[in-house]
């Protein structure tokens, strides 16, 4: 059997090592930057996808406010009709009724699909019911003052 070849700086060790680094900063290289052109940024789509997750995520956590915001987030960069439902969905739970109100409009004037479009008018009256029973004067059709823009993130 042959013995190893080894140099006087650390022996195969030494070798290893080198290979090893090598290996390494290689792999790195090539998983630092997405093969589609973006350079390593999120589309806005992405973003938006990443901002339901969360808004999802905090729903199951009961957190209606926060994840009502990550809705607004997401379809604000990218107009999804799910987002603009699942934040009318999370406002109709805070209790933030007008505000549900107004989202649910602006989903059904986003070109919903038809199972969409049910949805929406499901959750438009039930936001009418809470409103009545809360003594709200709250109407589908009414014209209400645009909330203000979320806080970029």
């Amino acid at each position: 059997m042959q013995r190893p070849v080894t140099s006087r700086r650390g022996g195969i060790r030494a070798g290893w090592r080198a290979a090893a680094i090598a290996a390494v900063t290689i792999a790195a290289a090539c998983h630092a930057a997405p093969a589609d052109g973006t350079g390593g940024k999120l589309t806005q789509a992405q973003i938006a996808a990443n901002d339901n997750a969360t808004g999802e995520r905090l729903m199951r956590e009961g957190k209606y406010a926060e994840a009502a915001q990550k809705f607004e987030f997401a379809y604000a960069r990218n107009p999804v009709v799910a987002y603009y439902i699942s934040d009318c969905t999370a406002r109709l739970r805070a209790g933030d009724l007008e505000h549900a109100l107004h989202v649910c409009q602006g989903a059904r004037n986003n070109e919903p699909s038809p199972a969409q479009r049910r949805q929406i008018e499901q959750l438009i009256k039930d936001i009418l019911a809470a409103g009545k029973a809360q003594g709200l004067e709250l109407c589908d059709g009414c014209i209400y003052e645009a909330p203000p823009d979320p806080p970029p993130h």
